[in-house]
């Protein structure tokens, strides 16, 4: 089965990770505290331990909160975000409930560079929330990004859609190692079969 389909346990409304077979995710519940710092430090840490560089880990985590940040402005839990590394690409996936509103990709990029200083990247992540531009960065940043409806990990029976982008990176060999990365997957080019959000944007990983 699909790491992009496959059930994990139920979890609490507290943030929880897993990772299992190179897939981490992590749920939240409707009360859980500033969830967009919560997922930028979760990517930070699980993509530096896969050997992750560390600029793509920067523009990652960046954009994982941007769009954790939207679920919980504008969609309906729970919600989760899922981290996959294959290679060279990495792929980020934030789910909730709402598959009534769906994304409208931005039609002109955003080329705000991003900060690896914590506090500097909270004052962007608020800054492009406020002025509604965080798909903006999504779509400059990201090698592929786009959304498709599917169910929730943790209850299929759910409806949810899936917003994500890919993104290529070299893998680390600091500390003499290069993490858990399998030969590039093919597939997490396009995770989608079908695409209802408008304007998606795929480029090439190779």
């Amino acid at each position: 089965m699909s790491p992009l389909t496959e059930t994990m346990p139920s979890t609490p409304p507290a943030a929880s990770a897993e990772e299992s077979a190179g897939v981490v995710t992590c749920v939240w519940g409707d009360g859980h505290h500033d969830p967009a710092a919560r997922a930028r430090r979760l990517v930070h840490e699980t993509l530096e331990a896969m050997g992750v560089d560390a600029d793509a880990i920067d523009d990652a985590a960046l954009m994982c909160s941007e769009l954790v940040a939207n679920a919980f402005a504008y969609g309906r839990g729970p919600r989760a975000l899922r981290l996959r590394v294959s290679g060279e690409a990495l792929l980020c996936e934030v789910l909730d409930s709402d598959t009534e509103h769906l994304p409208r990709w931005p039609g002109a990029a955003d080329r705000r560079q991003p900060s690896s200083d914590d506090d500097a990247l909270d004052e962007a992540v608020a800054a492009l929330s406020d002025h509604g531009r965080g798909l903006h960065l999504v779509r400059a940043l990201s090698h592929g990004h786009g959304c498709y409806l599917t169910t929730l990990d943790a209850d299929p029976a759910v409806p949810a859609k899936s917003v994500w982008f890919l993104q290529r990176h070299r893998p680390s060999t600091r500390n003499g190692r290069t993490g858990r990365c399998a030969p590039i997957d093919k597939s997490m080019t396009h995770p989608d079969k079908t695409d209802p959000c408008p304007g998606r944007q795929a480029r090439s990983t190779e």
